[in-house]
């Protein structure tokens, strides 16, 4: 009889979160041995809020900028822990070992429950999610997260409580990780000048020729004195009247 299957990544989610809820149970408890935190930046920004909501602190791995490589460096197997967060392949997502460092640094790390913080990288997160798988371990997908530039989250203490309950939101669509756009300037609304108008150029006063407004100064009136002619009267000459002839 053929029995129908879950995809193994539902299978590999649904198994996370009951390991996740038990080691959290047991060490809120104080029952479970430490705790281990190794990774890059995205554990350096993670471990203040995860230790509180731990309760104890955590033995701290972690680096910022540190590749996969480095991080498989800093673990031994001989160490055993009840719970390690491991957060690796953001520095090094295109590198072609990636998937053979992921699994020299898992084999390094002794716990009896281990949870993985994807990056964001789509990349190396099918990588981390595929090591994880094949160890029986629990995944975080950065992407559930919104981020400013694709690499760190936008809130540690959200990706913390998600690493700390194992269960991450639901992933962000990928315009919300991009940065905020710069806001849109309107352009404002010019008045159209009628063509005469804007061919008359009229200058400020400030800059204007002070002898160009002669002409539209008033002149004042000159009364100007009449010159009157004398008159002349001249006297009447008497001529003699002539003489009679006889």
């Amino acid at each position: 009889m053929h029995l129908p299957t879950l995809p193994t990544r539902a299978l590999a989610i649904a198994a996370s979160s009951v390991a996740m809820l038990s080691a959290s149970s047991a060490i809120a408890a104080g029952k479970g041995p430490s705790c281990l935190l190794i990774g890059d930046s995205t554990i350096v920004g993670s471990a203040g809020e995860l230790q509180r909501l731990i309760g104890r602190d955590c033995v701290v791995s972690a680096k910022v900028g540190a590749s996969t490589a480095a991080i498989g460096g800093w673990s031994q197997a001989s160490a055993r822990y009840g719970v390690a967060f491991i957060g690796a392949g953001s520095n090094d997502a295109d590198s072609p070992a990636l998937r053979q460092r992921l699994e020299r640094l898992r084999a390094n790390v002794n716990a009896a429950r281990v949870v993985w913080l994807a990056p964001y990288n789509r990349r190396a997160r099918g990588l981390v999610e595929q090591v994880a798988t094949q160890s029986g371990d629990a995944t975080v997908p950065l992407a559930s997260f919104a981020s400013p530039d694709g690499i760190h989250p936008a809130s540690y203490k959200q990706v913390a409580r998600a690493l700390w309950s194992g269960d991450a939101p639901a992933a962000v669509p990928r315009a919300a990780s991009r940065p905020p756009s710069r806001p849109v300037r309107m352009a404002r609304a010019v008045t159209p000048v009628p063509r005469k108008a804007a061919q008359q150029k009229v200058l400020p006063v400030a800059h204007r020729d002070p002898r160009l407004d002669l002409a539209m100064v008033a002149r004042p009136s000159i009364a100007r004195p009449v010159l009157m002619r004398p008159t002349i009267t001249r006297p009447a000459i008497a001529l003699p009247a002539p003489a009679a002839q006889d």
